[in-house]
């Protein structure tokens, strides 16, 4: 079972749909996290639940005790977290502008001083983006195209943060399905020196694969995923397994990551055919998982052995031959 509507409605709302870790907001990126999983006893309650951001949510479940690396977030401090943030949202009302956040507005002016416009946004609130991009839009005529190319010149700043801020306008353009936003000017944000702009890339890729998985680069995606950030590539490996299904070179990539990578790469790897089990089980197959079993460590053969049940427990009718071509 997953949290009642009035649960999951509730927190969003006393949360103002800001991760209660990183207090980003998140929009309609969001996800209602049982504090004490169900697995151990945890309850579809409000108590148990905390409001996160799709980063925290993934760094939250990514901690391996058996192979330790960092602070685990524990049970007590996740509820601290949450109660602070809904205590300061206690005190601010949704309708009055969070201090320190400037305004942003559309005026005649405004439209001709891109530089103006672009100096108020802000890489740490992308609400701000989000409405300048929809105001050009419902602007329309020349100002969008214009405003586009302006962008395309800060991508070349040697200002880092200029070009996260011009990567998020691109992302925020290609929502609405800009024609300018190709996949070629992808391929080349994918290289940025920049983590910041390589983020944002991953992102909109990751984006791409739910609305249209045949575009998607997958050599940009695999050269992202082997990125040492992160930020950078927690989306890119979400991308290969929302292509799994429809696109088989996606999981060869996530097989290739395993067999050619270092421990973490290994363990992404593995934690990406763990994922794919729990969600479409139907492409994988005892062949496309051999290189878990040849390569014979405790925490390959453990995946294997729990893979290699749930196919067996697939209907026949589910189960699908895996072609690696």
């Amino acid at each position: 079972m997953a949290f009642p509507r009035n649960v999951v409605e509730e927190l969003l709302v006393s949360c103002h749909r800001y991760c209660c870790v990183c207090q980003k907001f998140c929009g309609s990126k969001i996800e209602v996290h049982h504090i004490v999983p169900r697995s151990e006893g945890g309850e579809d309650t409000f108590e148990n639940a905390i409001a996160l951001c799709f980063d925290c949510h993934a760094e939250i479940g990514a901690y391996n005790p058996k192979h330790p690396k960092g602070r685990k977030f524990s049970p007590s401090e996740l509820r601290r977290h949450r109660d602070q943030w809904l205590k300061l949202c206690s005190s601010i009302s949704p309708f009055r502008t969070i201090e320190g956040l400037p305004q942003i507005t559309l005026t005649e002016k405004d439209l001709e001083d891109f530089n103006a416009m672009f100096e108020k946004l802000r890489v740490d609130d992308p609400r701000l983006t989000q409405h300048l991009v929809r105001l050009l839009f419902l602007k329309g005529g020349k100002y969008p195209d214009r405003f586009f190319a302006f962008t395309m010149e800060k991508l070349s700043s040697t200002n880092e943060e200029d070009r996260w801020k011009a990567a998020e306008i691109v992302k925020e353009f290609s929502h609405w399905n800009y024609p300018r936003v190709d996949i070629e000017l992808l391929n080349q944000m994918a290289i940025d020196d920049f983590f910041g702009v390589r983020s944002v890339v991953a992102t909109v890729l990751f984006d791409i694969s739910r609305a249209n998985p045949t575009v998607v680069p997958l050599e940009t995606v695999y050269r992202l995923v082997l990125n040492d950030d992160w930020y950078v590539h927690t989306p890119a490996l979400a991308t290969l397994k929302s292509l799994s299904p429809t696109r088989p070179v996606a999981l060869d990539l996530i097989l290739e990551l395993f067999r050619i990578g270092d421990d973490d790469h290994k363990d992404l790897a593995l934690g990406a055919l763990k994922d794919i089990g729990e969600v479409n089980p139907e492409v994988l197959s005892e062949e496309t998982l051999e290189p878990l079993l040849h390569e014979g460590s405790q925490r390959s053969l453990a995946t294997y052995q729990e893979l290699k049940e749930k196919l067996n427990n697939l209907p026949k009718e589910k189960k699908q031959q895996y072609y690696p071509f």
